[in-house]
């Protein structure tokens, strides 16, 4: 083998290298871009069904109006209570699009037996 061969077989085999890891670079950064897409769905889901825990806390939340009877707190304390509790499910029905259907379904349930009953 001469000199020149050997400088050709050097180069072309550090431009197949160079053109490899160019591609595994890419295949990786695809990958990454995936996972980073489906994270951000994630949490965008799991934002939403916090926002209905907080809504289950405080339908969840009781007080005693009278002997042996109970009732929602949000509702026992005044028009403003109730007007933010509605508030606060309207604002999470925005966010119904990260919900399961039924999810999505119920809670517009709720809000329309809330708003019929004012």
């Amino acid at each position: 083998m001469n000199t020149t061969q050997i400088i050709t077989i050097i180069l072309s085999s550090s431009l197949i290298s160079a053109v490899l890891t160019a591609w595994v670079n890419w295949l990786l950064q695809k990958n990454n871009y995936k996972n980073d897409f489906y994270k951000k769905l994630l949490d965008k889901r799991i934002s939403a069904y916090e926002d209905i825990e907080k809504l289950l806390v405080l339908l969840k939340t009781m007080v005693h109006v009278e002997k042996d009877k109970l009732c929602v707190q949000f509702c026992h304390l005044g028009k403003d209570y109730f007007d933010n509790f509605v508030i606060s499910l309207a604002s999470t029905s925005l966010n119904s699009f990260w919900l399961s259907d039924k999810m999505s379904y119920k809670i517009t349930e709720f809000n329309v037996l809330l708003l019929q009953d004012r």
